[in-house]
């Protein structure tokens, strides 16, 4: 059974959509986008390393300390944060919608925003970040957003913007951009790094965020909005092959949501867990009878 096509798209595709139209993850245009933010970061990122390793000196990091936070930094997963109880405009939870649908879905699809801008200020963001690459383009096209889990955190990495978080495998960061704090504050071009080239990113964060790539207990308490190396994706994070795990709070395990986190589950054959306040987490299993969870105890 295909999946339920809930949001609004233009009937006709652009010759440079074609592909994108097709299912596959970016377009001929995401991906010039994404040649040239390679180029630039390469760029920025050779500039900045020799300040990096300054940076880590004062710090207290050794010149392998820092380049074990650099691996880190490229290996490790990210989160996309998000509300499942929250409404389309046809009265549809978003946790329903994405059971049924293929892909993640962006603000300018959904018409809601878990972060600080709305539809308004994001374009104008976007339009300085990625030099206005994503200017006029149809609500599909513009990437999604989510964060490096440098704590490996049951919550994910920004659980302001809801409590339940998709778990991104790290090789989707192929097609990604990374920002050193979030991108409605760091928005200009010069400023994004990519997974292979991201020494200016890192140089640029706060001391929380530092202290969590080098793998230490930051000294410094973190902003609650926005502390963390952001990620931007390029093209569709699709639920089947980009996402290693649904993770949803306890609280909706045995409402509706949990069972439309269940066929979740079912219909992209991904993980499930039911994570606690505590960080405790069990694993939903499927089967006959509505399958049964195991605890699986703390998330690391």
């Amino acid at each position: 059974m295909p999946p339920i096509d809930r949001y609004p798209r233009p009937n006709m595709f652009t010759q440079r959509d074609h592909h994108y139209a097709m299912g596959r993850p970016t377009s001929t245009h995401q991906r010039q986008f994404l040649n040239e933010a390679e180029e630039n970061a390469a760029y920025q990122s050779d500039r900045h390393t020799e300040a990096l390793y300054a940076r880590g000196e004062s710090r207290g990091y050794s010149r392998a300390e820092v380049d074990a936070g650099r691996r880190r930094m490229a290996e490790t997963h990210s989160t996309i944060n998000f509300n499942p109880a929250a409404r389309l405009d046809d009265g549809t939870s978003v946790m329903e919608a994405m059971a049924d649908d293929d892909y993640h879905r962006n603000m300018f699809e959904t018409n809601i925003s878990g972060a600080q801008l709305g539809q308004a200020q994001r374009q104008t963001v976007e339009n300085s970040l990625y030099d206005n690459h994503y200017r006029g383009v149809p609500a599909y096209a513009h990437p999604s957003y989510g964060a490096l889990n440098m704590t490996d955190s049951p919550h994910g990495t920004a659980p302001f913007a809801g409590d339940a978080h998709l778990r991104i495998r790290p090789e989707t960061h192929d097609r990604a951009t990374y920002s050193y704090f979030d991108s409605a504050r760091a928005n200009r071009s010069e400023d994004l790094g990519t997974r292979r080239h991201n020494d200016h990113v890192l140089y640029r964060t706060t001391n929380h965020t530092f202290d969590n790539v080098m793998g230490r207990r930051p000294s410094s308490p973190a902003d609650p909005h926005g502390d963390y190396v952001e990620v931007q994706y390029h093209g569709r994070v699709r639920y089947g092959e980009d996402v290693e795990s649904l993770n949803v709070h306890s609280r909706h395990r045995d409402t509706e949501i949990g069972g439309h986190a269940r066929r979740f589950r079912d219909n992209h054959e991904t993980k499930l867990y039911w994570v606690d306040d505590r960080g405790e987490r069990r694993r939903s299993y499927g089967g006959d009878g509505g399958g049964y969870d195991r605890h699986e105890g703390y998330y690391r």
